[in-house]
């Protein structure tokens, strides 16, 4: 014979019991401790990650950030985060949606991550921003300069510009003229 449904969602209340449970009347013994290693101090890294303008920091960082870049790129690691960064799928995530300034914190987070890890001379190495407003005013004040690559010290710092000189070096296996 098949047990009928409920027909209530209340909780059937337990029948009372003659003798109760008494409540405890002392406390109950604590654990005895499990022995646990020793937690490791936690440092303060030995180097903060400070961004600079590249006009603030010394000729010692900006050579040693040059450095790290030119090894990186002898490494192929360079390459990656280039491919990563043009990839399809990544550049439409990156550029055609609202989340812009969140994928590039992260992916340059990446990429000095990946800088500090060449060696230990690039172990505190920190990505320098381009203080691009303050050149622009620059290059509008001399009357020297005609663009942003040939009057700006980050350009000139590392490599300067083609200035409209195309290379045939192939990219990934592409060439562009």
């Amino acid at each position: 014979k098949p047990t009928p449904a409920p027909t209530s969602t209340k909780p059937t209340p337990a029948p009372p019991s003659k003798n109760p449970t008494p409540a405890p009347t002392k406390q109950p013994p604590s654990p005895a401790p499990t022995p646990s290693p020793t937690p490791v101090p936690v440092t303060p890294p030995s180097c903060a990650r400070v961004r600079k303008s590249w006009d603030s920091m010394t000729a010692d960082e900006q050579a040693t950030y040059v450095s790290a870049i030119g090894l990186a790129m002898d490494k192929g690691l360079y390459q990656k985060f280039v491919y990563i960064h043009q990839e399809q799928m990544s550049n439409r995530e990156a550029h055609g949606t609202c989340v812009f300034l969140f994928w590039h914190r992260k992916y340059l987070l990446g990429f000095e991550n990946m800088l500090r890890s060449l060696g230990d001379r690039y172990k505190c190495l920190t990505l320098p921003y381009w203080d691009y407003v303050q050149h622009y005013s620059t290059m509008q004040k001399t009357r020297n300069c005609n663009s942003i690559e040939s009057c700006s010290p980050v350009t000139k710092a590392l490599g300067g510009s083609t200035q409209g000189s195309r290379s045939s070096k192939a990219l990934f296996g592409y060439t562009f003229s």
